[in-house]
């Protein structure tokens, strides 16, 4: 998973990075294993529709966070600067829950 930080105008520290569902339902079950149509299932509740397929996550020290989808084609790639514009496009998204 890539991962980058940058600053925003407000000299505010961000860390983004790439966040795949699937991939993440992978890692629970374990390596080696082929998900099955259930686990997939599964692997997507709460995830919104539109995230399915992935997203794009920011996050800075102070709590914030927001989320870009779909992930553009090699964004680890890009300047400072045009992920920044990235970050001014992606909507804020709510804080990790914190199960009790």
């Amino acid at each position: 998973m890539p991962h980058r930080q940058f600053k925003d105008n407000g000299d505010i520290l961000w860390e983004v990075w790439d966040v795949h569902p699937l991939e993440v339902a992978r890692r629970l079950i374990g390596k080696g294993q082929e998900l099955d149509e259930a686990a997939r299932r599964r692997s997507r509740t709460g995830v919104a529709r539109e995230l399915v397929a992935g997203w794009l996550c920011f996050e800075n020290a102070q709590g914030g966070k927001r989320r870009l989808h779909p992930i553009p084609v090699d964004w680890d790639r890009l300047t400072d600067e045009q992920l920044q514009e990235l970050w001014a496009l992606a909507k804020t998204a709510p804080s990790r829950r914190v199960a009790p």
